[in-house]
């Protein structure tokens, strides 16, 4: 039974509340990404050693749904599949996601499962602009690791955010963009503790997320630096540089 904290797998997969005729239960070769994926020898291994099962849950089609096509001259969504992946072990985890996304030349939805943890992963693509009738991935939006058996005050929401409602999304693109903007206010919230799901200003955020982290990283740095200095003056110079940044650093996490 589940807790009001913890989900099982397939708790966590009826959240998305996908219609059961979209249903397929196919499972996926590994071939398929063999023969699709550029993998140099060590994502074959990986592959080999890490990857236990893919599976194709579900295909979200104009035929099966009330969501229609959208095409422009960037891009093409025309449908949207759910895999379920199955890993033996996480190590190289995200790597296998960043291949299988670009092995499949449309959107999709990951849910990778390793024992009680789960990750959720999509990647918006687009048409090539070196290369004609090519799709590229423009960028791989990962929940990270949640844990199943204790997910926090954002995890749970951000899941249950995922959930397909026709009143909200018309096309497949704009249900992407709901996804989307469902990862970004994750990704968000761990710097400000809180769930904001915000669908105006995907963009604007993910600049945000960037100069949050660098400001992180320039602070971890200068208290690297600090511990190695051995004259007080250049001590107190840095710890003056990290608290400007700090400063910066809760500003821009204000406006997340």
């Amino acid at each position: 039974m589940n807790t009001a904290n913890s989900l099982t797998l397939e708790a966590c997969i009826e959240c998305l509340k996908i219609p059961a005729h979209c249903y397929v239960g196919k499972k996926v070769h590994k071939k398929l990404f063999y023969d699709n994926a550029k993998l140099i020898s060590a994502d074959k291994k990986a592959f080999q050693e890490h990857l236990d099962i893919v599976t194709w849950l579900y295909a979200l089609k104009q035929d099966n749904t009330s969501l229609k096509a959208y095409v422009d001259e960037q891009r093409e969504y025309s449908e949207i599949s759910i895999l379920l992946i199955n890993f033996k072990q996480t190590g190289t985890a995200e790597r296998i996601i960043n291949l299988i996304h670009r092995a499949i030349p449309y959107p999709l939805l990951l849910i990778c499962n390793h024992q009680d943890l789960v990750m959720l992963s999509m990647a918006p693509k687009r048409f090539s602009l070196a290369e004609k009738g090519i799709i590229v991935v423009e960028e791989v939006l990962n929940s990270g690791w949640i844990n199943l058996e204790s997910l926090s005050s954002t995890e749970l929401p951000f899941v249950r955010s995922l959930a397909i409602d026709a009143k909200i999304y018309l096309s497949f693109l704009g249900l992407y963009r709901g996804w989307e903007a469902s990862f970004v206010a994750l990704a968000c919230s761990k710097h400000t503790g809180k769930l904001k799901i915000k669908h105006d200003n995907t963009q604007e955020r993910k600049e945000l997320l960037e100069k949050c982290l660098a400001l992180q990283g320039e602070i971890a740095n200068l208290r690297s630096a600090i511990k190695k200095e051995t004259q007080m003056n250049k001590k107190v110079d840095l710890n003056t540089r990290i608290n400007e940044l700090k400063q910066q650093y809760r500003e821009c996490v204000i406006k997340l």
